[in-house]
């Protein structure tokens, strides 16, 4: 084997290990995302004191709904006494 094929067959094995690495580089990635996503979804369980996250989902539309609902009602008063004054 001469020095050519020698060197032609280290190449072929960096490039390999190269593509091997970038591989890896990207299945981290993509772990690091999927824990990052857990993490967060733990992290509103726990704030909201929610067992799972179609919970979490129902307490977020029933609060959104109550301060809503609310809201609407304290305009519907002040408009009312603003009425009654006029």
């Amino acid at each position: 084997m001469d020095q050519t094929e020698k060197l032609l067959m280290g190449i072929e094995h960096i490039l390999s290990v190269a593509s091997d690495l970038v591989q890896e580089v990207d299945r981290l990635k993509r772990v690091e995302e999927e824990n990052t996503i857990k993490t967060q979804r733990r992290s509103i369980l726990q704030k909201l004191n929610a067992s799972s996250m179609k919970e979490a989902i129902d307490l977020y539309k029933k609060t959104t709904q109550t301060s809503s609902q609310n809201f609407t009602n304290s305009h519907q008063e002040i408009f009312q006494k603003l009425v009654k004054t006029s």
